[in-house]
């Protein structure tokens, strides 16, 4: 008789990689961390963000630990933060990388400056996560096209935005996110008495930058 298939986790350390794109971290007056969504790359986000950039700002954008070939015979390559397969792991994983590379430039940027974070996607669900569990020092929060995860810690995550800024940004020609999904994220977080701003603009799914001009000046 056949033993049944166990399985096993061990620990290991393994290289990861993060994009930056500005000034000097002890020169910052605004900064952002950018978490991408499923099959782009970190240094897309930055490109995409570009138009936000000054002499004072600096973005840095970390790279999901899984990378995959988006179609069959090419060579374009995506990443995801995650799949369903041995979810937990990999959420300890994600958080742990993230808190890391804010840890490395929280630490220099002066307290004055702005600290954004902004997830796209499935970025999003990422972000909060992470902001749940580790509360790093930020002032503004932004869902772009996104969705809060099913498996958020809420009484944390009501806790941690307290004092801070929750913007939520969402397409009305969106093929991912349907009138009745923004409804209930609505509903979720009026149920815990979150202050946001819902921004809805013209347009699919993507990241708005005018929309973002528009709120930060």
């Amino acid at each position: 008789m056949n033993k049944p298939t166990e399985t096993h986790h061990i620990k290991i350390e393994r290289t990861a990689r993060f994009y930056t794109s500005g000034t000097h971290a002890s020169n910052v007056e605004r900064f952002w961390m950018l978490i991408h969504g499923y099959g782009q790359l970190g240094h897309e986000m930055i490109d995409t963000l570009a138009p936000l950039m000054t002499e004072r700002t600096l973005m840095v954008a970390p790279e999901a630990l899984s990378r995959f070939y988006l179609k069959s015979g090419t060579d374009k390559v995506g990443a995801s933060w995650m799949t369903k397969e041995d979810r937990l792991n990999e959420i300890v994983d994600y958080v742990a990388y993230l808190d890391a590379v804010a840890f490395q430039y929280f630490t220099q940027i002066p307290h004055t400056a702005d600290r954004h974070v902004l997830g796209f996607s499935q970025g999003c669900a990422t972000m909060c996560r992470w902001l749940a569990q580790r509360k790093p020092d930020v002032g503004h929060v932004w869902i772009c096209s996104g969705s809060l995860p099913h498996d958020l810690d809420w009484p944390a995550f009501t806790e941690y935005m307290k004092g801070r800024q929750l913007h939520i940004l969402v397409g009305d020609e969106d093929k991912w996110i349907t009138q009745d999904g923004i409804d209930a994220a609505k509903s979720l977080l009026e149920e815990h008495d979150l202050d946001f701003d819902l921004h809805v603009f013209n347009g699919g799914h993507i990241i708005h930058i005018d929309t973002i001009k528009a709120i930060i000046g």
